[in-house]
């Protein structure tokens, strides 16, 4: 299922520009068909009676059909209402919508990841900053971009440490007071080693402790 949303209007209660695209589970059998969604506008609307969700869907158009063949059906909608999963009291389309304060108060797991996520990225700023500083200074008689490669590693690595714990803690397989903490923590770890080490900070410890021993 693909899902998207060109906008938000009126305190993110209102979509605009709806897409939706609907893979079949069976897709090896030729009667599944797939679909297509698209409408100008929708919102998110409560049955008075059952209490369901319904993403209704206002002005736009439904194709269904098989890949790769012109038998498909389109449809054309002033109004059309689909039925969320009840089983999930949360809406996971709208996840990435919430306000941060809710995502605050909430216990489950992929809110606090989602929130964890909103304050790792703007975390790794000035992290990635400096990692810069320490992968800038190159050794002497080597190339301009000696150290280029390795920080698109480190920049590879550690984007990908903070997507894999984000999905760890959404499946609960990762505790969330852990949560992406230590991807940002073993990052600024690795900068201050590297900025350190330019510094010549460890000969100054070790000089130091030389000293010491000696006394």
């Amino acid at each position: 299922l693909i899902f998207y949303v060109a906008g938000l209007t009126d305190g993110r209660q209102n979509m605009q520009q709806v897409f939706i695209a609907e893979q079949p589970h069976g897709i090896e059998q030729e009667s599944e068909l797939w679909s297509v969604l698209t409408a100008k506008a929708g919102h998110i609307a409560q049955h008075e009676d059952t209490g369901y969700h319904y993403m209704v869907l206002n002005d736009g158009r439904r194709y269904e059909g098989r890949p790769g063949r012109r038998d498909y059906s389109e449809v054309h909608f002033s109004t059309y209402g689909r039925l969320l999963d009840e089983t999930q009291r949360e809406i996971p389309l709208f996840t990435r919508a919430l306000p941060s304060l809710q995502l605050w108060a909430s216990d489950t797991l992929k809110h606090r990841a989602e929130l964890q996520w909103r304050m790792a990225v703007p975390l790794s700023i000035p992290i990635l900053g400096l990692l810069a500083l320490g992968l800038g200074q190159s050794p002497p008689r080597s190339g301009r971009y000696a150290r280029f490669l390795p920080g698109i590693v480190l920049y590879i690595a550690y984007y990908n440490c903070l997507s894999v714990s984000r999905r760890w803690v959404e499946s609960g397989a990762l505790n969330p007071q852990l949560g992406l903490w230590w991807v940002n923590g073993m990052a600024l770890l690795c900068a201050l080693g590297l900025f350190g080490y330019h510094l010549r900070v460890h000969r100054i410890i070790l000089s130091r402790w030389q000293r010491y021993a000696h006394t």
